[in-house]
């Protein structure tokens, strides 16, 4: 896994966090595995493997709903006198023996590729500035998304998704020149400078940031 000292250098790339609906105009939902989308008000800990949900604010009590049965989650933050939405997928670890599903947001998003962070909580752990997050939820696909500010205190995990895969692995300092090169394939000079490491691990956000450019 991701060692706290790297994550620290890794602020810039995501940031998981509770959140919860502030705007009945931006109103939260989940995609459940059958496709329907459920609107509500949805409180969620990007680490945990559940959400909760009530139909609206005057719904005194909240239901759990479990992750596995989960597809996708939009949820609205209100930051000062702005809101923001955030967009998780529900994607599943390869690496666990029970291929464990997790709340995984989107950062980097090619034709063969997709990159996830993974939230881990850290009980007393240090506290990161930034989050990014996404339009809505079809986003999710595109890795269209805009640099804004949360705190929480959860270990990031990169996790990789290779095209025809239901599955993610740990994306780390031994792999990721091999993966990243072969995933931003489609921007030939962008795979260059990642094979001749003019990128290091810590600096995987700048990989993101420069392959989203591109593609916008």
């Amino acid at each position: 896994m991701i060692r706290i000292t790297l994550l620290s250098l890794l602020f810039v790339a995501l940031l998981g966090f509770s959140a919860k609906a502030q705007d009945e105009e931006n109103q939260d939902y989940y995609i459940n595995t059958a496709g329907q989308k459920i609107e509500g008000v949805i409180t969620v800990h990007y680490g945990n493997d559940f959400i909760w949900y009530k139909a609206d604010k005057a719904t005194k009590k909240d239901t759990k709903i479990s992750i596995n049965d989960i597809k996708t989650v939009v949820v609205t933050h209100q930051a000062k006198k702005e809101s923001y939405v955030d967009t998780l997928c529900v994607v599943a670890d390869g690496s666990s023996k029970d291929q464990k599903k997790y709340f995984g947001k989107l950062m980097l998003s090619s034709p063969t590729l997709h990159v996830y962070i993974k939230f881990k909580e850290i009980p007393g752990g240090l506290v990161y500035d930034i989050r990014y997050t996404t339009a809505a939820a079809m986003q999710a696909q595109t890795g269209v998304g805009q640099w804004e500010w949360g705190q929480d205190r959860d270990k990031m995990i990169l996790m990789y998704q290779e095209k025809g895969s239901d599955l993610t692995y740990e994306l780390t300092s031994k792999n990721y020149i091999d993966i990243l090169s072969k995933g931003v394939a489609d921007y030939p000079d962008l795979a260059e400078q990642i094979q001749n490491k003019t990128y290091k691990f810590k600096e995987i956000s700048k990989i993101c940031d420069q392959y989203r450019d591109k593609k916008n």
